[in-house]
């Protein structure tokens, strides 16, 4: 049976995990993802990076860093 996540050191737990999703229509999700109150990472509103993916950082519920990109 995997230990719970109190008894895990703090460098497994979700505040430091992440994930990249590739979707289309970013902007709308963009838009609809914070009309239903999703908290975008500070570092993370939509943008174009330079090697050329639309991208913004959300936060879910349980301190993932999630990356959406088009």
């Amino acid at each position: 049976m995997p230990p719970s996540a109190s008894a895990l050191p703090a460098s497994l737990t979700a505040e430091r995990s992440t994930t990249r999703e590739t979707e289309r229509g970013i902007e709308a999700l963009y838009v609809e993802y914070q009309e239903r109150g999703g908290k975008v990472h500070p570092n993370g509103p939509l943008q174009t990076k330079p090697w050329g993916t639309k991208e913004f950082g959300a936060i879910d519920p349980n301190g993932v860093c999630v990356t959406f990109q088009e």
